[in-house]
Order: structure tokens, then C-alpha cells, then sequence
């Protein structure tokens, strides 16, 4: 995955195209390699603003868009359709810079620009816990077996949280470039 989330895993679990924009669009782009399912989709965040982030559900159904305006929004990738966002006072005051959902579905992670990781609830995108990271963020990375995040920051810190007591683990520094990915290992011990 790059900076966009994991399209590349979306393509294989749903043998669709998802292609986000590499310049500043309003929109994430979804096409079927089967003519025969339906026409293609563009997915908009509403109000529109560009896209800074995607993310696929677990079960590949929905897709969550994070905007430059710091709102998120989910669609059914079936059908295209807008299925709802969060709030205003629920979104960051930056650009969703990382989207991450969990392997049950129970929770979204998103960073933001504002320095801020935040847990919603990924049914109906409610905010249940606001963690304050210290730098804006870069990237979100969830080992999907376990509860740790990584979030890669702009300081060239990567911090790893446990997302179930929302504490700081592990802060990995000594970065001296701009961190452009990063990859658990299939057994969640290494970074």
C-alpha cells in the first residue's frame, strides 16, 4: 500500500480498479475488470473537497474516503452510493492523512494532519476516542491480528499505538528523509 491505503488489496478481494487520484481531484475512481457487473462509480465527498486517503472494509463492502477538509465518508462499493460521514465537530481541523479499518469492523482509525488519531465506529462513524499524537501524521499502518497502529509521522518518528487503551507502545526514531511506507509482518512482531 502507498499513501493512498490498501487499493492494491481491494483490486484482488473485489477484482475491481479503485484509482485515487495522483494529483488533487474530488474523487476516487471505481471500475470492474467485468463489463458485465455495472457501470463504473466516482466516489465524491460531500461537500465536495479533494481526497487524501481511502480505506476498504474488512468484509470489502464499503469503502471510507478521508477529505482534505478533515471529514470522512463512506460508500457502498456496489453500488456507489454515499452511505454517510462524520459529523463536523467529529472531523479533524486538518487533511485525513490515514484510514485504517479493523479486521472485525468495529473500529476505524484515522490521522490527521492535526496531530490527532482518532477511533470511530465504522457502522455509522462515530467518534469513540481522540488520541493526541504529538506531530501530524503521515500514514496509518493496522496489523490486522492484533490491536497495534503504527502511525508515521512528519517528525520522522513512527509511534505504535494499542489501540484497545489507546497508549503509545513502541517510538521508533532515527529516520533522517521523509517516511514514505512502511509493513507489519504476517505474525504482527515486526515493523
Amino acid at each position: 500500500p502507498g499513501r493512498h491505503g490498501d487499493v492494491a488489496g481491494a483490486r484482488a478481494r473485489l477484482g475491481k480498479r479503485a484509482d485515487v487520484p495522483q494529483r488533487r481531484e474530488a474523487g476516487v475512481h471505481l471500475g470492474h475488470d467485468d463489463a458485465r457487473v455495472g457501470p463504473p462509480h466516482t466516489l465524491t465527498m460531500q461537500p465536495a473537497c479533494a481526497v487524501t486517503s481511502v480505506c476498504i472494509s474488512s468484509c470489502g463492502n464499503f469503502g471510507f474516503l478521508g477529505g482534505e477538509s478533515g471529514r470522512i465518508d463512506k460508500f457502498n462499493l456496489q453500488s456507489g452510493q454515499r452511505r454517510g460521514g462524520t459529523q463536523p465537530s467529529e472531523s479533524h481541523s486538518g487533511a485525513v492523512r490515514g484510514l485504517a479499518a479493523d479486521a472485525l469492523a468495529r473500529a476505524l482509525y484515522s490521522g490527521g494532519h492535526d496531530g490527532t488519531l482518532r477511533t470511530f465506529s465504522p457502522a455509522d462513524l462515530i467518534r469513540t476516542r481522540t488520541v493526541e499524537v504529538g506531530a501530524p501524521l503521515a500514514f496509518l499502518r493496522h496489523q490486522k491480528d492484533s490491536t497495534l497502529l503504527a502511525a508515521a509521522c512528519d517528525d520522522l518518528c513512527v509511534r505504535v499505538f494499542d489501540m484497545v487503551v489507546g497508549k503509545l507502545v513502541r517510538r521508533l526514531t532515527g529516520y533522517t528523509n521523509t517516511l514514505t511506507d512502511a509493513a507489519w509482518s504476517a505474525d504482527g512482531r515486526w515493523l
